[in-house]
């Protein structure tokens, strides 16, 4: 009797790894990742541009851990940098729900909430709130936000007064920005002078800028070539976005702007090569997807 007992305890020990193995589909633990060497190896995957492979391992740590937030909030980014912001928005809020005092994920929600915003015409002013909401919510768990806080300049500059702009609460989130980060803060210094209409002021403030700049210039580079591509000096502002790439081979908005001044010196073939980068490093940059690779 005891012998049988024996015998049947060994059977339902082999079952339970059977069954276990072929949830995991391997039983080799050298070769399953855990959800922390995942979570190293994602934000790898963003730099290189390998989104789908980031949602696929993003997917896994879910698999591993549904109420896992780091992979709820990667699972988002990666929707995000494909484009596919519907998605990304319910991850981040997922994230959110779980972790709710963590800035980034504040910020991820507004982020996506203002691109979602031209999918969506008939929640344009539901979707205003959410974003404005996250950014200020952002700003209050850390105040050294820099996205969060631009997300805001940009509510407060460019939104009509109707849906809450305001120019004078965006000046003084301007200040704050430029004690936290003096490069960003100067370039939205610089957008306001072209708001203002003061063209020659706007562009002896970029000029100085660069000028100060010796390291980590690619924002003000790209800033001021569009500043100057909107008032058609094409080739000057395909020579300060060339320095922008230079600096960062990989900064996916910078390769197209100038596919744009390619456009505009109707150099098609070039501006096409500009494109492709464009979108193989930003598909989720929403202008790229009007342009023709």
């Amino acid at each position: 009797m005891f012998n049988n007992y024996k015998y049947l305890n060994i059977i339902v020990i082999l079952l339970l790894g059977i069954i276990t193995c072929s949830s995991n589909l391997y039983c080799d633990s050298d070769d399953v990742k855990s959800s922390s060497e995942i979570i190293f190896e994602i934000p790898q995957l963003f730099e290189q541009g390998l989104y789908e492979t980031a949602l696929l391992e993003s997917k896994d740590i879910l698999s591993q851990n549904y109420k896992n937030h780091k992979g709820h909030w990667y699972l988002g980014r990666s929707f995000y940098y494909l484009g596919e912001f519907d998605s990304a928005l319910i991850h981040f809020q997922y994230a959110l729900k779980l972790s709710p005092d963590v800035a980034d994920y504040n910020y991820w929600v507004g982020e996506t909430c203002g691109m979602a915003i031209s999918k969506h015409p008939f929640k344009v002013l539901s979707l205003i709130k959410r974003m404005k909401t996250a950014f200020s919510t952002a700003i209050l768990l850390d105040s050294t936000h820099v996205e969060a806080r631009i997300g805001l300049i940009k509510y407060y500059l460019l939104s009509p007064s109707l849906l809450g702009g305001d120019r004078t609460i965006a000046l003084e989130h301007i200040e704050k920005l430029t004690e936290i980060d003096w490069l960003y803060g100067q370039i939205w210094v610089g957008i306001v002078l072209e708001l203002d209409e003061k063209y020659d002021s706007t562009k002896f403030h970029y000029t100085t800028i660069i000028s100060q700049c010796s390291s980590d210039c690619k924002r003000i580079f790209l800033a001021y070539g569009q500043f100057l591509f909107r008032f058609e000096g094409y080739n000057e502002a395909k020579e300060q976005i060339t320095l922008c790439i230079k600096e960062d081979s990989t900064f996916g908005e910078a390769y197209y702007w100038l596919g744009r001044c390619w456009e505009a010196l109707e150099n098609m073939d070039q501006a096409s090569i500009a494109y492709k980068q464009a979108k193989y490093w930003a598909p989720y940059y929403r202008d790229i997807k009007s342009r023709s690779p």
